[in-house]
C-alpha cells in the first residue's frame, strides 16, 4: 500500500454516498508487502474510543484504486478491490508512539503469525490532518470480541485461545492484556479466533514454550513459570 487516503471525519460513512468525502493523505511508516497502490478508507462503525479521545478503534472498508491517477472521491467508478479492516487511530504523541511500537511487533516478531494467530497487518500510516498529526494502524477484521468470559466457552475453544497465546510467546512476545475483549472471532468460529491489541505487549523470553501445557492435569505455579500463561490458564479454568 503506497499511501492511505483517510477521511477527515471518523463518523461512519459508505463509499456510495453522494456528498464528496474529504481525505487526508497518510504515508506508511515502513514498506509493507503487497500491491503498492493507494487505498481509500470508508469508515463503517465506531468500535471504541478512549475517554480523552486520543485513540479510536473503527471498522472500515478499504478500496484499492487500480488507477493511481484517480482523485480520491466517495463515488469513484474506477476498478477497485475492497477489504474489511479494523483501524486504530491515534491523535496524540503518546498514542502515536504506542501504535508505532505495535506496528514494529506486527512487522517483526508477529509477522509469521499473521492470518492464523493474529490478524493480517496492512501497515501503519501517518500524516497531517486539520486537527494535527494522525496515525492509523490497519489490520484485518477478524470478528467481534468474546461476548462472555473465556471460562464459559467450550474446552476446545479455551484450549485454542491458550494455544494462540502460547504461539505469541514462542514468537518472543508477551501480550500484556489477555482479556476477552482482545480475543476476537466471527460467531465464535475457532477458525477465526485471533488475538488483537498489542499496545501493552513487550518482548518476552518465555520459560514455558518448549512444549505445550498439559491441560488434562492439575497444575500449579511451579508447573507454569510464566505469569501471563499461568493467569491465562486461571481465566480459562484450564489445569486447575
Amino acid at each position: 500500500m503506497s499511501r492511505l487516503y483517510w477521511p477527515q471525519s471518523t463518523d461512519p460513512r459508505t463509499s456510495d454516498e453522494d456528498a464528496p468525502l474529504p481525505f487526508n493523505i497518510l504515508l506508511p511508516m515502513s514498506p509493507v508487502p503487497g500491491p503498492q497502490r493507494p487505498y481509500f478508507a470508508y469508515i463503517s462503525d465506531n468500535v471504541a474510543e478512549t475517554g480523552d479521545g486520543e485513540l479510536e478503534v473503527v471498522r472500515a472498508t478499504l478500496q484499492a484504486e487500480l488507477d493511481c491517477h484517480d482523485a480520491p472521491t466517495s463515488d469513484s467508478s474506477g476498478s477497485s478491490t475492497e477489504c474489511d479492516v479494523v483501524c486504530k487511530v491515534a491523535h496524540s504523541k503518546l498514542r502515536l508512539k504506542e501504535l508505532k511500537e505495535e506496528a514494529r511487533l506486527y512487522e517483526g516478531a508477529l509477522a509469521p503469525l499473521q492470518g492464523t494467530v493474529v490478524p493480517k497487518y496492512y501497515g501503519y500510516f501517518i500524516g497531517n490532518s486539520p486537527d494535527g498529526v494522525v496515525g492509523v494502524l490497519v489490520t484485518e477484521d477478524c470478528g467481534d470480541p468474546l461476548r462472555r468470559e473465556l471460562k464459559s466457552y467450550s474446552e476446545r475453544f479455551r484450549q485454542t485461545a491458550l494455544e494462540a497465546l502460547m504461539e505469541v510467546h514462542r514468537a518472543g512476545v508477551a501480550h500484556g492484556n489477555f482479556t476477552r475483549r482482545n480475543i476476537v472471532s466471527w460467531d465464535d468460529d475457532l477458525e477465526w479466533l485471533r488475538l488483537v491489541n498489542f499496545q501493552a505487549a513487550r518482548e518476552h523470553d518465555c520459560p514455558c514454550v518448549a512444549k505445550s501445557i498439559d491441560t488434562t492435569k492439575t497444575l500449579s505455579w511451579g508447573d507454569i513459570r510464566c505469569h501471563e500463561l499461568y493467569y491465562a490458564c486461571v481465566k480459562a479454568q484450564l489445569c486447575f
